[in-house]
């Protein structure tokens, strides 16, 4: 078997590596001292159109192999690390799950954003809820028309919050089960944007972003 890299792949290796290398290291220590998010260094990087690669094409994504995605995290986090987290999460635990798990209505709406270089964001941890997941408080109540989930919580620590307009967002709701009528918690993921009723976003500093 050949473990070699494809010549599309070693294209994507030096592609990346060429952005990491002229663009993430003539700021990363900046940023990182500073606590800046890398908003310019995304614009540019979405020249390379590898925003979309765990979104179907269907949905204006530019999917992939598992291996070529891990050569663009490894090219990044060669040179910035906290740019690859970020990359990490757009292209994973945002698109990757609304792409796997969300409702043809939700995959119309927000895939095309996500491939179009929205930053997509995750929130799971809270004040005390951090390692110990399970222990979040953040609740999600299914409306009385059931058309949506009421979400009331509070989250903390949210990669790439500051930048994004679009978040998958832990939570627990309380669920029936159907075997044996008991009533227990359950965690689901939930859409939210900056702009729905009720939500705050702030910075470390506390202004609203």
């Amino acid at each position: 078997m050949n473990y070699g890299e494809t010549e599309e792949q070693q294209m994507i290796r030096e592609m990346v590596r060429d952005f990491a290398e002229s663009v993430l290291s003539l700021t990363v220590e900046h940023r990182d001292q500073q606590q800046i998010p890398p908003s310019k260094e995304w614009e540019e990087f979405l020249d390379y159109g590898l925003q979309g690669v765990t979104i179907p094409e269907a949905y204006g994504g530019s999917p992939v192999d598992d291996v070529s995605e891990s050569i663009i995290v490894e090219e990044l986090a060669r040179v910035d690390p906290s740019f690859a987290v970020m990359y990490c999460v757009h292209v994973g635990l945002c698109s990757k799950t609304i792409a796997l798990h969300g409702n043809e209505e939700q995959k119309k709406e927000f895939l095309p954003r996500l491939a179009a270089g929205e930053v997509g964001a995750y929130s799971l941890s809270e004040a005390g809820a951090g390692t110990d997941a399970a222990a979040m408080t953040c609740k999600a109540k299914l409306s009385d028309d059931g058309q949506h989930y009421i979400l009331n919580g509070e989250k903390k620590w949210a990669t790439s919050g500051a930048l994004s307009g679009l978040f998958t967002v832990m939570a627990k709701h309380r669920i029936t089960d159907p075997r044996t009528g008991e009533e227990k918690d359950k965690v689901t993921a939930l859409i939210c944007t900056p702009d729905m009723e009720g939500v705050d976003i702030y910075s470390r500093n506390r202004s609203k972003c």
